[in-house]
């Protein structure tokens, strides 16, 4: 069996590093995109139980997978990855979007009263259990002068606050408001001859038993029970507006995929110069561009700078133009293409459906296309099989390719031979999608 030629070998091996280092970009760049995410939800209050983490983690864990497969087939195989990149942040967007995050919960209200030193003294002290009722605390003691006090604490000064009014309407009261103090007594015949008192202090509700208002006054003293205080309503949990977020992602996520197609576009595609091959100068290695006679060349000149342009059209509907511009300072070729479609019909079934990768998931109903005009930038891939195979005699200021073989040619074809050119006379070729049009 003939083995791969040491050229073939090394174009192949750097073809194939490069796809992977893409791949890794993208998966870093989902990893960093479902880790935003997820710091969000955890800022807007939702808890992180297992099924929020597992939604997040699909993102990077979808397009490690796809970094570990095959990458042979690198054009495909950087497809996969671009897609990945695009299609599941929007998709993990749509499902934190979906998610009804409620406000975080206010902490329960501090203690205001000290149930110890509210107790001191008393002959006897009993707690009951009423939590399941609403009521954290409920604490009654009794005192030597037949006085009584019991605290209900609540789960905030609402809860407290909203017992009171109930209170308040089921039984005839007034205010209570000797010495400056401020509570609720009540009054009327159903509650014999004593006093009853109480007084909300924060998430704390205080009832008092005294034989008479002396008693009252005289127990609150004994046990250094402070005067009221009004406490601010508190302001209702807002929840977390989602639309500066949603909108920064998406500004984030779109530039971001347009500098991951900036960069792929030329770290992908770049072909370095092959190995041992003697460096033509600059003007050996436009005049073996231009011996192919084969090829429609254009000398022309972009902004003060020489460039070659190839005519690689199909057809007069479909324009295919390679525009070369010879970097002697950095020993490179620097490559754009653009491709031109005027009100040709559509060539294939995926042509006149006029959409791109993942499309048809949102746009199914979309009719099929019957002319087509576009113009597209691209930097296309050149397989290193199809490089290796161009059948090139070059000499010192002359190039040629077998009639028979150049006449068969695509564009991609006609890219390939002017690429093989170029690399096997010792230059780098490097396609671009931006920049200067030269």
């Amino acid at each position: 069996m003939m083995q791969p030629s040491p050229a073939l070998t090394q174009a192949s091996q750097r073809q194939s590093r490069t796809v992977r280092e893409l791949g890794l970009a993208c998966c870093a760049y989902l990893l960093t995109f479902s880790g935003a995410v997820l710091a969000w939800l955890q800022h807007a209050g939702l808890p992180l139980d297992s099924g929020v983490l597992a939604i997040c983690a699909l993102p990077p864990l979808a397009g490690l997978a796809l970094w570990t497969l095959d990458a042979s087939d690198a054009r495909q195989y950087s497809l996969h990855m671009a897609t990945a990149m695009m299609a599941l942040p929007i998709a993990l967007m749509f499902w934190a979007g979906s998610l009804n995050v409620e406000p975080a919960q206010a902490p329960p209200a501090a203690p205001t009263l000290d149930a110890q030193q509210l107790f001191d003294g008393a002959e006897t002290v009993a707690d009951t259990d009423l939590r399941a009722g609403g009521i954290q605390r409920l604490r009654t003691g009794r005192f030597a002068d037949g006085s009584e006090l019991r605290l209900s604490r609540f789960a905030d000064a609402a809860a407290a606050r909203n017992y009171l009014a109930m209170l308040s309407q089921a039984m005839p009261n007034e205010p209570f408001t000797d010495a400056g103090r401020q509570g609720l007594r009540l009054r009327g015949n159903g509650i014999g001859a004593v006093e009853i008192v109480y007084e909300r202090h924060g998430a704390d509700l205080l009832e008092l038993r005294a034989a008479d208002r002396s008693g009252l006054l005289a127990r609150l003293a004994a046990q250094r029970v402070p005067l009221p205080q009004e406490d601010a309503a508190a302001a209702p949990a807002e929840p977390v507006p989602a639309w500066p977020f949603f909108t920064a992602m998406t500004v984030a996520h779109g530039l971001a995929f347009v500098a991951l197609i900036a960069w792929a576009g030329s770290h992908t595609t770049r072909v370095p110069a092959l190995q041992g091959a003697a460096v033509a100068t600059p003007d050996e290695l436009r005049a073996r561009l231009l011996s192919l006679g084969a090829f429609d060349f254009t000398e022309i000149d972009v902004d003060g700078a020489p460039a070659l342009r190839i005519d690689a059209s199909p057809g007069k509907r479909r324009t295919h133009h390679i525009t070369l511009h010879i970097d002697a300072g950095s020993g490179t070729v620097r490559v754009h293409e653009k491709l031109g479609v005027d009100g040709d019909a559509p060539m294939d079934a995926a042509e006149a459906s006029l959409r791109g990768p993942g499309d048809e998931l949102f746009d199914v109903a979309r009719p099929a296309a019957q002319k087509v005009w576009s113009s597209t930038l691209q930097a296309t891939m050149v397989e290193p099989s199809r490089l290796a195979a161009v059948p090139l005699q070059l000499q010192h200021r002359h190039a040629a390719l077998p009639a028979d073989y150049a006449a068969r040619l695509d564009g991609e074809g006609v890219l390939t031979a002017l690429c093989a050119v170029v690399t096997r006379s010792g230059w780098h070729w490097q396609p671009r999608l931006f920049g200067r049009r030269i």
